[in-house]
Formats: structure tokens, sequence, C-alpha cells
């Protein structure tokens, strides 16, 4: 899959492995960066999701085209379905085997 930044101090923070440990500290650091090689390497967002250790699922309500990662408790990992238009199933869900790209929102504590 793609994945992206909307953001360029994102993008930075995130390139520089010096910085991403000093912020996150070097567990969590080590956590964003494995959730990262997880997200190219996988062909779609099913395929994501199916890992355990990801512990991926859809956000609700008015974040609903978003879904969170597993990293170090209680940070998840934030992202967003990016394809244009996001493809959807006849009920009107995501089709998750079908998205291809996600861009970054952020990391937080969801809980």
């Amino acid at each position: 899959m793609e994945f992206g930044f909307g953001r360029e101090r994102d993008a930075a923070l995130f390139n520089d492995p010096r910085r991403l440990r000093q912020k996150y500290g070097p567990r969590c650091a080590e956590k964003i960066e494995a959730r990262l090689a997880q997200i190219n390497a996988a062909a779609n967002l099913d395929i994501l999701c199916q890992l355990p250790q990801a512990r991926c699922h859809q956000l609700v309500a008015d974040r609903s085209e978003q879904f969170s990662l597993d990293l170090e408790h209680p940070l998840r990992l934030i992202v967003q379905v990016a394809d244009n238009p996001v493809p959807r199933l006849d009920d009107g869900g995501i089709d998750r085997s079908r998205v291809q790209r996600l861009i970054f929102i952020e990391i937080a504590n969801t809980h």
C-alpha cells in the first residue's frame, strides 16, 4: 500500500529515526517503524487489518474513514483512507480489500 503524510513536518519526523525516538521513546518508535513497514508491505487494508499484532480497527462517527493501529500502549497510529473515491461496499461500508492508499493523521491515545 501507499502511505503518505498531509503535513511536511510529520513526514520529516517519521523519516528521521533519531527525532522519532526523541519524541516517542525507543520502544514506541520501534513499533511505529514496524507498523509503517507492515503498511508498505500489505497489498491492501484488509491484509493489514488481519495482522493480529496490529489490532487494526475502524473508528466511528465523523472518523469512520479512519483506522487505528496498535503501538506502545496506550498510543495508537491513526490513519485515514486516502483513495479517491473511498472504495465502498454495497451497504456503504469501506471495502478494505480495495483500499490502496493511507495517510497519517496522528498518534493518539484513543481510549
